[in-house]
């Protein structure tokens, strides 16, 4: 793989569009969510959830490196991730306080409160100088919440947890050609990511 396609793949499969390609996944998967709401609800949804979990984080991180907080949004140190993390779990959380008062679904509640777990440990481990993959966290979380779905509703979703699971297998090999983690980081990422959804989901 090239450098040019693992930046290709890291930028594709950034955490960020995990929690709004997760939330696209479950209102357009042939369950019940894609018919129980009201198609202006989920855009309502997916805007404050694409909001809280990508466009605020985002420019937090953005004034941070203007401010000489971090040198770059890879965020390369886990000083510098410190801060962006737990302000993206208080985004998660402000998410989850919406869905309990639009009366949503429990497993979109439970999707996005196990997300917000995630990140959180996230931010607990760059105290201890452990850099946690969030890519394959982020997706080790999509295909864990794809898997309980599938599971709770009893549709067959296998073809898209594979498709997600190859894409997890690249993307690991990505981050580990641009030398952005050790291999421990991207497992214990994948694992976290996805053994939180399991029991939250």
């Amino acid at each position: 793989m090239s450098i040019r396609l693992a930046n290709f793949l890291s930028k594709l499969f950034h955490p960020l569009f995990m929690p709004v390609l997760g939330m696209a996944i479950i209102f357009s998967s042939p369950t019940y969510f894609n018919y129980r709401y009201p198609f202006l609800l989920k855009v309502i949804v997916l805007g404050f959830l694409f909001l809280n979990t990508f466009i605020f984080p985002l420019i937090f991180s953005l004034l941070l490196k203007r401010r000489g907080a971090i040198k770059s949004l890879q965020m390369e140190t886990c000083k510098e991730r410190k801060w962006p993390y737990f302000f993206t779990t208080i985004m998660y959380l402000t998410s989850v306080w919406l869905f309990v008062k639009l009366n949503i679904s429990s497993i979109i509640l439970d999707f996005t409160l196990g997300a917000a777990v995630s990140i959180f440990i996230l931010f607990l481990a760059s105290f201890i100088n452990f850099k946690i993959s969030a890519h394959l966290l982020g997706l080790g979380g999509l295909i864990g919440m794809i898997l309980v779905l599938s599971l709770k509703t009893q549709v067959d979703l296998t073809s898209i947890i594979s498709a997600f699971i190859l894409i997890s297998g690249f993307v690991g090999i990505a981050r580990l050609i641009l030398k952005a983690h050790q291999p421990i980081e991207i497992y214990t990422g994948f694992l976290v990511g996805f053994l939180i959804q399991l029991y939250f989901v």
